[in-house]
């Protein structure tokens, strides 16, 4: 939690409050945001690393959640149309497919690409 903004966390739990479902869709991997997702009641979509026996990975890891792999998998998740969406979150250029579904977004300390689209089409920009 330390990298965290804590402007837009809190944003983020203020959705949870108001009963929102929080989705973290990162192309990190599962050991470093399961605990995480878990403490705060996020569910999780994510690259997944292979366990290769008593808790040690094997090293490889699923197809990575980045790119287009984030809005299929958050359809493939909720099984609805994007237009069920409330409010995206994203901090890279890999973020705008899956910003795309959503009708509301906020970039958080965007790169120069991501902050030029995210101007162009009218979404909340937190330096």
């Amino acid at each position: 939690e330390g990298a965290l903004r804590k402007d837009v966390f809190e944003k983020v739990k203020g959705h949870q409050r108001d009963g929102c479902r929080v989705i973290v869709v990162s192309g990190n991997f599962n050991v470093f945001l399961t605990d995480f997702c878990d403490q705060h009641d996020f569910e999780l979509l994510c690259t997944n690393l292979h366990e290769a026996s008593n808790g040690i990975y094997s090293g490889t890891c699923a197809t990575p959640c980045i790119h287009n792999e984030k809005p299929q998998r958050i359809l493939a998740h909720l099984h609805t149309t994007p237009h069920t969406f409330v409010h995206g979150y994203g901090n890279s250029r890999n973020d705008i497919p899956m910003l795309s579904l959503c009708p509301k977004n906020t970039v958080v300390a965007p790169s120069k690409g991501l902050r030029e689209h995210a101007v162009k089409h009218n979404w909340d920009i937190v330096h």
